[in-house]
C-alpha cells in the first residue's frame, strides 16, 4: 500500500490523519531525508491542510466498551520492538515540528483522531479530502462531499462498519463473529444485519440472513457479544467546542525546523 501524500493545488480541504501520514513514511524510512520530505510536502500546500493526531488517553473510552481494543499495539515483540523505538521518538518530533509549518494540527484529549477527523469532514460543506490510508474512513463516503485518497477495502461504505463488526478487523483487536468470513459475508443478508446493529435488537433466530438456519441461531445467540464491536468500529462523537478549543493554526518557522532537525539527527 503506498503512503499517502499531500496535494499543492487542491480544491477541497486536505484533513490528514497525522499519525497515519507520518508512520506510513517512517516505517519505510526514518531518515533525515524522509522527515524533511513530509516538512516540504506540507511547505507545498497552497492552502493549510488539517492535520489530526490522536489525543492523550485516547483509548480509553472504547476499551471501556471493549477492553481488548488495540491491545496488541502494547504489547513488546521482539521482532518489530526495535522498529518502534526509533520510529516514535521521529513521530513525537514530527507532531511538534506540523506546528512550525503554516498547517493546522489538532489533538483532542481522550480522542483517536479518527474520531475528530469524522466530525471536522461532516462539519464542513465544501469538498473534503482525508488523507489516509485507514479504511476506517471509508465509512464517511456514504457523504457526497468526502473523499478519501486510498482505498484498498472493496465494501460498499454503508456496510464498512458492518463488515468491520462481522468479519472483524485486525488492527484494532476486534476479532469478528467466530467462524464467519469473507464467503459468508458475500451471501450475508447485509441490510437485514445492518438493520439488527442499528437498532440494537437482537434478531430472530429463525431469519437465516441469507447463509443458513443454523447461521440465523448463531447469529441471534452470539448478537449480544457482538454489540461491542460495533460501538468500537464506529466513530465515537466529538463535540464541536472540543474541536475550537484544542486547534493550533502553525506560525510557519522552516529555520527553526532546520535547527531542530539538524540537532535530533547529528
Amino acid at each position: 500500500m503506498s503512503a499517502p501524500r499531500l496535494h499543492a493545488s487542491t480544491h477541497s480541504l486536505q484533513i490528514v490523519d497525522g499519525n497515519n501520514y507520518i508512520l506510513q513514511r517512517l516505517y519505510s524510512d526514518a531518515s533525515s531525508f524522509s522527515v524533511r520530505g513530509m516538512i516540504e510536502e506540507i511547505r507545498a500546500c497552497a492552502a493549510p491542510p488539517v492535520f489530526v493526531f490522536d489525543g492523550p488517553r485516547s483509548l480509553v473510552r472504547r476499551r471501556k466498551v471493549y477492553p481488548e481494543y488495540k491491545a496488541a499495539h502494547e504489547k513488546r515483540n521482539p521482532k518489530t520492538q526495535p522498529v518502534r523505538d526509533q520510529i516514535f521518538p521521529v513521530l513525537n518530533m514530527l507532531i511538534d515540528l506540523v506546528k512550525l509549518t503554516h498547517a493546522v494540527s489538532l489533538r483532542v484529549p481522550g480522542f483517536e483522531g479518527d474520531d475528530v477527523i469524522a466530525a471536522l469532514a461532516l462539519a464542513e460543506k465544501r469538498p473534503v479530502e482525508i488523507v489516509s490510508t485507514d479504511q476506517d474512513f471509508l465509512q464517511l463516503l456514504v457523504h457526497p462531499h468526502v473523499s478519501l485518497q486510498i482505498k484498498t477495502l472493496n465494501v460498499e461504505p454503508r456496510f464498512v462498519r458492518l463488515y468491520k463488526t462481522m468479519v472483524g478487523d485486525h488492527s484494532d483487536g476486534v476479532p469478528g463473529m467466530r467462524l464467519f468470513g469473507p464467503s459468508k459475508w458475500a451471501r450475508l443478508d447485509k441490510v437485514a444485519a445492518l438493520h439488527a446493529f442499528t437498532t440494537r435488537q437482537t434478531p430472530s433466530p429463525s431469519n437465516s440472513f441469507g447463509i443458513s438456519p443454523a447461521f440465523g441461531e448463531s447469529f441471534s445467540t452470539s448478537f449480544a457479544s457482538l454489540l461491542p464491536f460495533w460501538d468500537v468500529v464506529g466513530f465515537l462523537p466529538v463535540d464541536y467546542a472540543l474541536l475550537t478549543k484544542h486547534l493550533h493554526v502553525g506560525v510557519a518557522d522552516y529555520a527553526a525546523i532546520d535547527s531542530i532537525l539538524k540537532g535530533f539527527f547529528q
